[in-house]
């Protein structure tokens, strides 16, 4: 059925779909090792190898896509994306 107006006002936009830089859960790991360089900005808690989060004092955020993430607290810990 088409009311003459085509798709606009409905779905998502070309625009909604470019955006770059967003966090996507389904194309990028949760666990980062220091020094790594993720590639996207956001927000990243120190966490155990296995993945438990630690305090949110440990809590970061990368201002840059090229920015590495800074040493953990102790050797085997890693970064975890938590935005």
């Amino acid at each position: 059925m088409s009311n003459g107006q085509g798709d606009s006002g409905r779905g998502f936009t070309r625009g909604n779909m470019d955006r770059e830089n967003e966090y996507d859960r389904n194309s990028r790991p949760g666990l980062y090792e220091a020094g790594q360089r993720p590639g996207f900005i956001g927000e990243f808690q120190e966490c155990t190898p296995q993945g438990d989060l630690l305090d949110e004092s440990t809590r970061i955020v990368l201002d840059y896509d090229n920015e590495p993430l800074p040493d953990t607290s102790q050797k085997n810990n890693k970064w975890k994306v938590v935005n």
